[in-house]
């Protein structure tokens, strides 16, 4: 498998799912996550910016932003992923559970759901899972 690296990597899908994520390694992860759910169309980038671009050509029915890059991004993040893809677009933040900043982040840029990826939790990418399959079906 292609690991995506911060260069953008595409992978061919009927329902578009752009992942935001600072972190390669997590990228991969969540990448390997969906497609092996039956997500074969997973666009990632590593940062605002890069995903903003991609979303002048590709319209995604998800968008998963990690809160590390709402860390590094201002709050209007949602409205400027709302803004390039179309307001139908789902926003799903990925942050830690535990940490009240992270949850208070997600609600700040008015995302449609929040998952859990508390350090520690091998379980993380199955509320991912879920919270997309919620948000697509």
């Amino acid at each position: 498998m292609t690991s995506p690296q911060d260069n953008d990597q595409q992978f061919q899908s009927e329902k578009g799912i752009l992942v935001i994520h600072e972190d390669a390694f997590h990228r991969e992860m969540i990448v390997l996550s969906l497609t092996r759910n039956g997500y074969a169309g997973v666009f990632v980038v590593p940062n605002l910016e890069k995903g903003l671009e991609l979303l002048q050509t590709v319209k995604p029915a998800v968008v998963v932003l990690s809160d590390g890059v709402l860390e590094v991004d201002d709050i209007s993040a949602s409205d400027r992923i709302r803004e390039a893809a179309g307001n139908a677009v789902k926003i799903v933040v990925l942050g830690d559970g535990s940490d009240k900043d992270s949850r208070e982040r997600a609600k700040q840029i008015n995302a449609d759901d929040f998952a859990d990826r508390s350090p520690g939790s091998f379980s993380h990418y199955a509320h991912l899972l879920k919270s997309i399959r919620g948000l697509i079906l």
